[in-house]
C-alpha cells in the first residue's frame, strides 16, 4: 500500500497577492468597549506569481463590543466571528493560515481556542467563535497614569471541514473555556494572561494585546 502524501509536505515557495477591506466602528483600538469591526479579505497564489500551488482563499471578520453601563465602562461583552474558506492545491503548510490582519493560525493555541494545543485542528474550511465577558476591578492612577485591571471569562468554539464541502456532523465543534487577567496601561497597552482547558488539553498563555 503506498501512503498518499499531502500537498506541500516536502516545503516550498508560495507567490500570493491579498486585498483586505475592512470597516472600524469602535470607540478604541485597544481597550474596545462599543462597537463593531467588520473585514473581507481575499488572496490568491499562482505559478505565475512565483508559487509552486495555486489556490484562493476569502476571509470574513466580523467584531462586536457593547458595554451595558453608558456612564463608567466596567463591564464588557465582547464577541469574535471568523469564517475562512480555500480552495484548489492548498500545501499542508498554508492549512492552518487564516486571511487578512487577524493572527490566527488553526483552531488552538494563544489566538484561536485557548485550550486547544496550537493548530491542532485544520482544514481548508474554518470556522471561529470567541465570546469574552470582560470585568475592570480596579483602576489606579500612578503619577497621573492609568494602571487598569480586568477579569474575563471566555468560551471559543471552533469548526474544520477538511474541503469546502459536507465533512460529517456540522455540529461536530471544538470548544474550550476559561478565564484570565487583563493589565492595561494607559488602556493602549495591554498584557494578556489566559488560563483555558477543553476536551483536547490545557493551556496557559501570555501575551500583548486582546485577542480581538
Amino acid at each position: 500500500i503506498m501512503d498518499e502524501q499531502p500537498i506541500g509536505y516536502e516545503g516550498g515557495r508560495i507567490g500570493m497577492v491579498q486585498l483586505e477591506l475592512a470597516y472600524d466602528g469602535r470607540d478604541r483600538e485597544a481597550s474596545t468597549t462599543r462597537g463593531i469591526y467588520a473585514s473581507l479579505a481575499a488572496r490568491a497564489a499562482h505559478q505565475t506569481l512565483g508559487s509552486l500551488w495555486a489556490f484562493v482563499g476569502t476571509t470574513a471578520l466580523l467584531r462586536g463590543y457593547w458595554s451595558p453601563l453608558r456612564a463608567a465602562h466596567y463591564l464588557v461583552f465582547a464577541g469574535r466571528w471568523v469564517l475562512d474558506l480555500m480552495w484548489g492545491d492548498v500545501p499542508v503548510t498554508f492549512l492552518p493560515t487564516f486571511g487578512g490582519r487577524e493572527r490566527i493560525e488553526g483552531l488552538g493555541g494563544a489566538f484561536a481556542n485557548r485550550g486547544i494545543p496550537y493548530s491542532r485542528y485544520v482544514g481548508q474550511a474554518k470556522m471561529l467563535i470567541n465570546l469574552e465577558v470582560r470585568s475592570r476591578i480596579l483602576r489606579l492612577r500612578p503619577r497621573d497614569h492609568l494602571l487598569d485591571f480586568w477579569l474575563v471569562g471566555y468560551c471559543d468554539v471552533g469548526r474544520v471541514w477538511a474541503e469546502v464541502a459536507p465533512d460529517g456532523d456540522v455540529w461536530r465543534f471544538h470548544p474550550a473555556y476559561g478565564g484570565g487577567l487583563r493589565i492595561g496601561w494607559e488602556e493602549d497597552y495591554i498584557l494578556r494572561v489566559d488560563v483555558g482547558g477543553s476536551p483536547d488539553g490545557f493551556g496557559v498563555y501570555l501575551q500583548f494585546d486582546q485577542l480581538f
